[in-house]
């Protein structure tokens, strides 16, 4: 079977825009200090800060989290244990990007 050139042309265009897509939501996860206290073990990040400072493991969301609630809850200003947690403060693309990267972690 042969595939038409552009065919196979688009088709590497996809991977590398997967590619790129995944590589700005990573970018975003570090830019904006994410792994100062949350690690995604399925990425092999650990958390950099202290141990009283780490939050929760943020990999296997897309377990518990449809796109839509994940992007609305990391834009929330938490506090769980009398611990406050600011929430993301960056762009509505560079939000998208860091859910979509974080979904991707299973």
């Amino acid at each position: 079977m042969r595939i038409p050139l552009i065919s196979l042309v688009a088709l590497m265009g996809v991977a590398v825009n997967s590619a790129a897509a995944r590589d700005a939501g990573r970018q975003v996860w570090r830019g904006n200090g994410c792994v100062k206290c949350h690690a995604v073990g399925a990425a092999g990040i650990e958390a950099r800060g202290k141990a009283r400072m780490r939050g929760p493991d943020l990999g296997g969301l897309a377990a518990r989290y449809q796109p839509a609630s994940l992007a609305i809850y990391l834009k929330q200003d938490l506090t769980v244990a009398g611990r406050g947690a600011h929430g993301f403060k960056g762009t509505d693309e560079e939000l998208q990007a860091l859910v979509d990267w974080l979904l991707e972690q299973k």
